[in-house]
């Protein structure tokens, strides 16, 4: 209305009002408006335009965060907006962009039988709790036959935690080939089902416990750890320490000096 844009409405009742441009089927203009009346109060509420101006800034800015939305709506557009509000356009704008994260999961199953037509000798296995999923492991079998003719015996691991509403975590092995070049392995997908800060505070701790040298050091850590998240503790402990401690490492260390 303020720029006199031109419009019609496609509904225009009581509980709701949906608004499009007057030229949509003309230049397929993608504008829509779409509101209804606030409980308790008189007037209506837009609900969707937060969600369709998210869009473009999250392509660019995929972590930005709602308090940042809040600063940018009020310069912009002169609105005070709720943080609840704004958390709820980002995750509708998200879903919009790439889809339900649950369905990603559902997809699981289709994705396994085409990686082992596709590439037979691939090792993929999705793991399950009465249907619920659990955790993913996958190594294509090109990756498989490449590490063992070209790449140094050597893991090296990485991990990073997802951001969506279940808050997994996402670890990667890589290896170095003949060119000293990184080289893919494997990756492992975990749902922890916990709260974003706490599998970082978690993860922190794990790292810390990593770069220890001595037994008393690590136990340290891993009390923390465990008195955080007991299930936390076991799947640490069932990796088996001597692959990923320091402290429990059983072969010789060489520092900078000894190599020289």
């Amino acid at each position: 209305m303020t720029k006199k844009f031109d419009y019609e409405f496609v509904k225009n009742e009581p509980k709701r009002i949906r608004v499009i441009c007057r030229y949509k089927e003309t230049y397929g203009c993608p504008w829509m408006l779409f509101a209804s009346p606030v409980k308790n109060k008189k007037g209506i509420e837009i609900k969707r335009f937060i969600a369709a101006q998210l869009r473009p800034v999250l392509k660019v800015r995929p972590e930005i965060h709602p308090k940042d939305v809040q600063k940018e709506f009020l310069t912009r557009y002169g609105l005070r907006l709720e943080y609840s509000k704004i958390w709820w356009g980002k995750e509708r704008a998200q879903e919009a962009m790439y889809g339900f994260s649950y369905e990603s999961y559902d997809q699981l199953r289709w994705y396994e039988q085409k990686v082992k037509e596709t590439n037979p000798g691939s090792y993929i296995c999705i793991d399950q709790n009465e249907g619920k999923f659990r955790r993913l492991f996958i190594c294509y079998a090109a990756c498989i036959i490449s590490f063992l003719n070209g790449c140094r015996p050597l893991l090296f691991l990485d991990e990073t935690f997802l951001k969506d509403r279940y808050k997994g975590t996402f670890r990667s092995a890589i290896a170095y080939d003949g060119d000293q070049g990184i080289f893919p392995l494997a990756s492992k997908l975990k749902a922890l089902g916990m709260k974003s800060k706490d599998t970082k505070v978690l993860g922190n701790l794990l790292q810390s416990a990593c770069y220890k040298y001595t037994i008393a050091e690590w136990n340290d850590y891993m009390k923390d750890i465990y008195e955080m998240s007991p299930a936390a503790y076991k799947i640490a402990i069932n990796y088996s320490p001597e692959h990923w401690a320091n402290a429990f490492f059983p072969g010789i260390r060489l520092t900078i000096a000894d190599i020289c």
